[in-house]
């Protein structure tokens, strides 16, 4: 078996692998794969230069004739590991005491040595660190420096060893272990969480239809475009202080939002209970699409959510100048006009209907997309109009039948309402109950038939064009018709100015100021963002995931869930140190801390970590410190 160097490129940065070529799968396929991880030579081969450049016998070469691999010493080799990202997770699972949360809620198995929530934690931190799949598993550990600080051979666990210990794990033991661990978080950070944000997503599986083990995962409106493929739903509820999954749900993908926050409330009025907090102090915001009668009657919390301004149409006609403009918390600022005692959805509250140069841009794009497809397409409209076999002759024809078949019927009626009467007026009778009446006669008028069909054709994409373009028909002496269209600019003018750009929010808060409810709304883009960390692929992604069965499924999701906490915590720790790193920035700056050896003869000597900026030594320095680690590890 032939092996070679092989470079990768990772965030601008040349890292070495040694690979060899295999055949694998049903069609023995050839691919790569790595045998072992060398890391960046540069970096290693400066530090391995500089540390030993006194020993003799033989006395390392000058740095600066070093340009490739092959130069090196032959007695000399080294190697590096992922350390930084993994390390720190697993100290903080430690501090958290996340093993001994699963022992207490999980069924108690031991699987070649390990402990099922020992290998549940390391595979969190695979999801956290490098998310793939089971079989990756031992290539990710072997990458890591896991296995030499914890003094285990890890690399022995393999994919059916992980299937055994998410084996057995039911919904209310996953939810028990998510709560403690929420719990022990909120003591931890002594947070007081008053402002609840929720929200829903999906993911999309491949799942063959034909799979009826699983009974979560259903076509839908996919999030990401792929309705084609089975997905599973994920309602997920954080706040701003604690931007971590506090409560999440997994539902069956074609099941809606309506009918979802109705289960989902009784999660949440449980969680509300466990953090012994009154239902009156806590207020949840979302979406509008979870809005109706029936859900917000079973609210026990005050609300503030996004709402339809369908039935409601009226509010379009307060004019823009009637509202005043509001400075946010986020710096920054909207126009706002308050509504008190609105009736919505069956409840009376609050309503602020606020102005978006945002929305308005985006609406106002969609409109003269619309409009210019409109122009685009009445361009065929005149060569087609007078075509026989084109579909406005043949939509004409079939309307002028329509029209003849309803002017027989009513002709027919007529006559037997005047027959009727003229048989009550020669015997004298009256009659009793209510009198038939004759029906208007209809009037054929192609001109207004052959308009309608082409402003149905026309204004199929957007029927709102027809508020200010008007489409003109006329018969010509020959029996022909010619089109054509104009706009009124002004009433165009009228339309934007009305619609766009105007959204509603609603609220259970009549006493509340109008910049505090919009503030608390505007903060919903922290569980947005949660969704939108849980679909990249560097680091936390729930996909991909290859289980088939709900329970699987279930603690796949726990297992994403959890790493999210964990960075998320991490980024709390550390921001009380001054640090403001996003999940995703610290995780890709702990991925670049890398711990090495040197060897000489095969002998091992002293461990080092790679060259590291300033910022990126003090930082590590400050994790050490949190855990306790500052004696136990050597520093860059």
């Amino acid at each position: 078996m032939k092996s070679r160097i092989r470079s990768k490129k990772k965030k601008g940065n040349d890292y070495y692998y040694i690979v060899t070529s295999v055949r694998t799968g049903p069609n023995k396929q050839p691919r790569e794969k790595i045998l072992e991880y060398i890391g960046p030579l540069e970096k290693v081969l400066e530090r391995a230069l500089d540390e030993y450049t006194k020993r003799t016998d033989p006395s390392p070469p000058d740095s600066s004739q070093v340009n490739s691999l092959e130069q090196l010493p032959k007695k000399w080799s080294f190697k590096c590991y992922t350390h930084g990202s993994v390390m720190a997770l697993y100290w903080l699972a430690e501090y958290v005491g996340l093993e001994s949360i699963m022992d207490q809620c999980f069924p108690p198995k031991t699987i070649k040595g390990f402990a099922r929530s020992h290998i549940l934690v390391l595979e969190i931190i695979h999801r956290a660190d490098s998310p793939g799949s089971m079989s990756d598993f031992s290539d990710w550990v072997k990458g890591t420096s896991l296995p030499y600080h914890l003094g285990n051979d890890y690399q022995q666990i393999t994919p059916q060893d992980i299937w055994e210990a998410m084996d057995g794990i039911v919904d209310e033991q996953i939810r028990t272990a998510h709560d403690l661990l929420i719990s022990r978080l909120l003591s931890l950070f002594e947070i007081d969480i008053k402002n609840l944000h929720l929200d829903y997503t999906n993911f999309y599986t491949w799942i063959s239809s034909h799979n009826l083990h699983c009974t979560i995962c259903f076509r839908g409106h996919n999030k990401q475009k792929r309705d084609d493929l089975r997905q599973f739903s994920l309602a997920t509820i954080t706040c701003p202080e604690l931007q971590v999954p506090l409560i999440w749900d997994l539902y069956e993908g074609n099941k809606n939002d309506k009918s979802e926050f109705a289960d989902f409330v009784l999660q949440v009025n449980a969680f509300i209970q466990r953090i012994k907090l009154q239902p009156k102090d806590i207020t949840v915001t979302f979406d509008g699409g979870s809005n109706s009668k029936e859900n917000f009657s079973i609210l026990e919390f005050h609300f503030i959510c996004a709402h339809s301004l369908e039935g409601m149409k009226e509010l379009y006609d307060i004019d823009l100048d009637k509202y005043t403009m509001i400075e946010l918390e986020n710096g920054s600022s909207r126009l706002a006009y308050r509504i008190d005692n609105l009736e919505f959805s069956g409840v009376v509250g609050t309503g602020i209907l606020t102005f978006s140069q945002e929305l308005f841009n985006g609406e106002k794009a969609e409109l003269d997309k619309a409009k210019d497809k409109f122009i685009e397409h009445f361009k065929e409209v005149p060569e087609r109009l007078n075509n026989s076999h084109a579909s406005f002759q043949v939509k004409l024809k079939k309307a002028y039948n329509d029209y003849v078949k309803t002017l027989d019927e009513v002709t027919a009626y007529n006559m037997a309402v005047q027959k009727e009467k003229e048989e009550y007026e020669t015997s004298g009778k009256k009659k009793k109950g209510r009198q038939k009446t004759e029906k208007e006669i209809p009037v054929w008028n192609p001109v207004s038939v052959m308009r309608r069909l082409i402003e149905n054709e026309c204004f199929a994409a957007r029927k709102s064009l027809a508020e200010f373009i008007n489409i003109q028909v006329v018969m010509n002496k020959d029996g022909s018709f010619s089109a054509s269209y104009t706009i009124d600019t002004e009433k165009e003018k009228a339309y934007i100015r009305k619609y766009f750009g105007k959204k509603l929010t609603c609220t259970s808060h009549i006493d509340w100021e109008t910049n505090r409810i919009l503030n608390v709304y505007v903060d919903q883009e922290c569980v947005e963002r949660l969704f939108r960390t849980s679909k990249r692929p560097e680091h936390f992604a729930v996909r991909p995931q290859y289980h088939w069965t709900d329970d699987k499924i279930k603690v796949h999701v726990y297992e994403c869930m959890t790493a999210l906490t964990l960075a998320e915590t991490l980024c709390m720790l550390l921001n009380k140190k001054a640090y403001s790193f996003s999940k995703e920035t610290l995780m890709n700056k702990l991925s670049g801390i890398r711990d090495g050896w040197v060897f000489y003869n095969k002998k091992e000597l002293p461990r080092v970590l790679e060259n590291m900026d300033d910022s990126t030594v003090e930082l590590w320095k400050t994790i050490l410190a949190l855990f306790g680690k500052e004696d136990n590890f050597p520093e860059a």
